[in-house]
């Protein structure tokens, strides 16, 4: 599922409004998506990272050379829980890291070739990036149901 506008995430759930959702339905699911795209953006809906000292910390995937078996297995798993967070699909973009590990330092690049980079006390929200189209996660569809 695409990332899509709230005009066009209405009018989409208006037709099915008329065939299968009761009024109360209809409004909920409308007020689920405009509360979606209204959070502000962080790095954790994009990437797998973790809050170390106010900072996001971007975790690389774990490599397991075989010689630490116990702690690859806890660090896959730390991994594993910081991605299923996500809210957008990590091969629906690339990231290119500018300068640091920070997130004012992060310019993402989706696949139908549009960017967007965050800047230094701007604050955007989920909504800003609809004509990005990026493709939602598991966990950003179970937030809208």
């Amino acid at each position: 599922m695409k990332l899509i506008s709230m005009t066009e995430f209405v009018l989409l759930n208006s037709e099915i409004h008329y065939t299968i959702q009761s009024e109360s339905e209809f409004y909920n699911v409308v007020i689920n998506y405009a509360n979606f795209l209204s959070q502000k953006l962080e790095l954790w809906m994009f990437v797998p990272c973790k809050l170390v000292d106010g900072v996001w910390v971007v975790l690389e995937e774990p490599f397991n050379d075989g010689e630490n078996d116990q702690y690859y297995s806890s660090a896959m798993q730390e991994y594993q829980e910081v991605k299923e967070r996500c809210l957008f699909e990590l091969e629906s973009f690339t990231k290119n890291i500018i300068k640091s590990t920070y997130w004012n330092e992060y310019r993402f690049t989706f696949t139908n070739g549009k960017y967007f980079d965050f800047e230094d006390d701007t604050v955007y929200n989920v909504e800003r990036l609809c004509e990005l189209e990026p493709t939602l996660t598991q966990t950003a569809q179970k937030q809208l149901s």
